[in-house]
């Protein structure tokens, strides 16, 4: 504590942090907060606005437990994300992916539940690796849900592979 006190009668950035850090969590920061919210500063060496992108990501996706927000500070200092423009096109990307699979459980007609890490993991194989339109993925879910009676990931991705293989087969042998 005597640290941040020491900081926060020298640096008007540490005050100014703390502020803000209290209207955006929009609570009074208890010594804890304020000695986690420090770390980021001065053991994570983040700056005060990458602290706030960081801070206004985690709120946007529900999230305002300090603990998980500490998770997630020593996540992006992992990553590097250690500048303002390393953190915006971290959070726009990570915006992109959550509306991705927004819009897959809606296609999918998933409710009341978030999807599995696993099921995240064949959505994001479809969608950036495999750069696979989303009426391709759907015709696979039709697939899977007329021959299985249920949604099947497993059975999705077989059928999303297969037709690649055959379309990549296709293309060699007109070549």
């Amino acid at each position: 504590k005597s640290d941040i006190i020491t900081y926060m009668k020298n640096n008007d950035g540490i005050r100014h942090m703390f502020l803000i850090s209290e209207q955006l969590l929009t609570k009074t920061l208890t010594e804890t907060d304020q000695k986690i919210l420090f770390s980021f500063y001065d053991y994570l060496g983040m700056p005060i606005e990458v602290i706030f992108t960081l801070l206004e990501y985690c709120i946007s996706i529900g999230k305002t437990n300090m603990r998980y927000i500490e998770k997630v500070a020593y996540s992006w200092a992992d990553k590097g994300i250690n500048t303002l423009a390393k953190a915006s096109l971290y959070v726009k990307e990570e915006n992109e992916i959550n509306s991705t699979f927004q819009r897959f459980k809606t296609i999918f007609k998933i409710t009341g539940r978030e999807f599995t890490p696993n099921e995240e993991a064949f959505i994001r194989d479809w969608v950036y690796n495999l750069k696979l339109s989303d009426d391709v993925i759907i015709d696979a879910y039709e697939k899977a849900v007329a021959n299985t009676g249920k949604i099947s990931f497993k059975y999705m991705d077989a059928i999303l592979k297969n037709s690649q293989t055959s379309a990549y087969s296709y293309q060699t042998s007109v070549k």
